[in-house]
């Protein structure tokens, strides 16, 4: 039996989400998604992570920098500057076209700075190619908190 992976996407492109979702779901039954679609959502949820209210952490943070009106690069910071939540791998996938802030998004820690293809087939490709690197190849901490 395979051991159930927790991926965290913060996203709020409704197209998108299902996009990821009906993907990841239909494609890998031991992966277990949990979609938030706004700054105060993901802000409650991170906190909710390390006072321990949730009992499974994310393995891999799956980060839209334009959600709620561009405030991802506040997550980002917030995450990566957070003493347990900064050992979670955490990767941009945006739509953003504007290159500048792949610098900005690495000097705050990012694992990946990632532009989401425009056709269906490509993104699809791009999140096996994403799930098969992070679940299959890297070895991913388990993480035991406090």
């Amino acid at each position: 039996m395979v051991k159930p992976v927790h991926i965290l996407l913060i996203d709020d492109n409704p197209e998108d989400i299902m996009l990821v979702r009906n993907h990841v779901v239909n494609q890998n039954s031991h992966i277990d998604l949990n979609i938030l679609q706004n700054y105060t959502d993901a802000l409650d949820f991170l906190f909710a992570i390390t006072s321990d209210e949730v009992q499974e952490k994310p393995q891999l943070i799956l980060l839209e920098l334009t959600v709620s009106n561009s405030k991802g690069k506040q997550l980002l910071t917030m995450i990566k500057e957070h003493e347990e939540l900064k050992k979670i791998p955490l990767l941009i996938l945006t739509n953003s076209k504007d290159r500048k802030y792949a610098l900005e998004c690495y000097n705050h820690h990012a694992n990946a700075y990632i532009q989401k293809p425009e056709s269906k087939e490509r993104f699809f490709a791009l999140i096996d190619t994403i799930l098969k690197f992070w679940l299959d190849t890297v070895s991913l901490p388990e993480f035991t908190w406090r």
